[in-house]
């Protein structure tokens, strides 16, 4: 993705050079970023997908655009991460996911970073859908997705799923 920005968050590409500093440690991610990182990030299920994103963006770097950080403006922290699980398919979807650490959530920032990140994949021409999932019983991205305008489409094993067309 693009640099985007929001009323109060900086959207970045989460490129190569940032995923290694952050597989290194947060103060290595800090000091390359010149931010401040939540200690909340990465969660461990993030933390534990990070080698394979290093390895997926040293065989085609141009993929740096499906990923990225969340920085909060005020305060010039990482709070969170959204992707879009590799880009769009041959159809046109594209799958998006995103977290925010614990303390910044319920203050909008999901619902801000899924308003923009939506804008900027729809004005592309090789995007005609963008789906999502969560849990059933994740009332806050539920909200987010909603918010954002996502059509809920079914439910499977505990999971919710979610389209935004074009």
């Amino acid at each position: 993705m693009p640099n985007l920005e929001t009323e109060r968050l900086h959207l970045i590409p989460f490129s190569l050079e940032y995923v290694i500093a952050a597989m290194r440690g947060r103060e290595e991610l800090e000091a390359l970023l010149l931010h401040n990182v939540s200690k909340q990030w990465p969660n461990t299920d993030f933390a534990q997908i990070l080698p394979m994103l290093a390895d997926e963006l040293e065989k085609e770097p141009s993929k740096a655009i499906w990923n990225g950080l969340m920085i909060q403006k005020d305060e010039k922290t990482v709070i969170g991460d959204m992707g879009c699980k590799g880009g769009p398919d041959r159809n046109g979807v594209v799958d998006i996911g995103y977290g925010v650490v614990p303390e910044y959530r319920g203050q909008g920032y999901a619902s801000e970073m899924a308003k923009a990140l939506v804008v900027w994949l729809l004005s592309r021409k090789d995007v005609t859908k963008i789906t999502a999932n969560c849990f059933e019983d994740n009332i806050g991205s539920i909200r987010v997705l909603e918010k954002v305008g996502f059509t809920r489409l079914s439910e499977s094993n505990g999971l919710l799923y979610w389209e935004f067309e074009k």
